[in-house]
């Protein structure tokens, strides 16, 4: 395993046991998978996910890159979740779509 991807497991676990709700097994039910665009740009790498607005880094290597990203995604869906429940209030239901 390389050092970028436990370090990415070790924050996920932590970033779960913080939380309300149980991000691992939202992202788990999605079984999301999502594009990379990834550049070198003198040293830097730099990168974002085409299909969340905003999930976008700059890392000193591709493997610290794609750490950040999949983390970038993670910290935006939190958000959306905690947002849209926090619209729904209360008397809501949460129904899987499969896509």
């Amino acid at each position: 395993m390389l050092a970028a991807d436990a370090r990415y497991a070790a924050r996920l676990k932590r970033f779960v046991r913080q939380k309300t709700f149980n991000l691992q097994t939202v992202v788990k039910n999605m079984k999301a998978e999502f594009t990379a665009i990834v550049k070198k740009d003198g040293d830097w790498w730099l990168g974002w996910v085409e299909e969340i607005p905003g999930a976008n880094a700059q890392e000193r290597t591709k493997e610290e890159l794609l750490v950040s990203l999949k983390e970038a995604v993670i910290d935006i869906l939190e958000l959306r979740i905690e947002e849209s429940r926090r619209q729904a209030e209360r008397d809501f239901e949460e129904i899987p779509l499969a896509i």
